[in-house]
């Protein structure tokens, strides 16, 4: 697996490729974005210290906006991500219970139930998105 498929988990094919050419391009490296996303962005919130910040490569605003492009992506995929396993679930529920029961559970209206066992999934969501740790580590 190449350094770019390592840091862009969320990509694949031409889609990763023309992702890892803007990247470079703006100067970031697998490792940058890899950190981001791997934080979801929460290290780009940084403060100065003492009033002065140190200027990172990120601090550049044409950097940056590429960076946040990726985060976004990788955002949405782990929302569709999300729900697919939603769906799933809420599929064998409604194989035990009522769409009522199941609704009133969530908080939500039987027709939203109802609407997200309806929807198709997207076949790329299959992907994971997060590197799997071996037992040992």
């Amino acid at each position: 697996m190449s350094d770019w498929a390592a840091a862009l988990p969320h990509r694949s094919g031409v889609a990763l490729d023309e992702a890892a050419a803007r990247l470079q391009a703006a100067g970031v490296s697998p490792d940058m974005v890899a950190s981001v996303l791997a934080d979801l962005g929460e290290g780009l919130w940084h403060v100065p210290v003492n009033g002065t910040s140190t200027a990172q490569p990120l601090d550049d605003p044409h950097v940056l906006i590429v960076v946040l492009t990726e985060l976004a992506a990788f955002l949405s995929a782990a929302v569709e991500r999300t729900a697919q396993v939603r769906r799933r679930t809420l599929g064998q529920l409604a194989a035990q219970r009522s769409l009522s029961e199941i609704a009133r559970q969530l908080g939500v209206s039987p027709q939203a139930v109802h609407k997200s066992l309806r929807s198709k999934p997207d076949p790329t969501a299959l992907r994971p998105l997060v590197a799997q740790r071996s037992e040992e580590s």
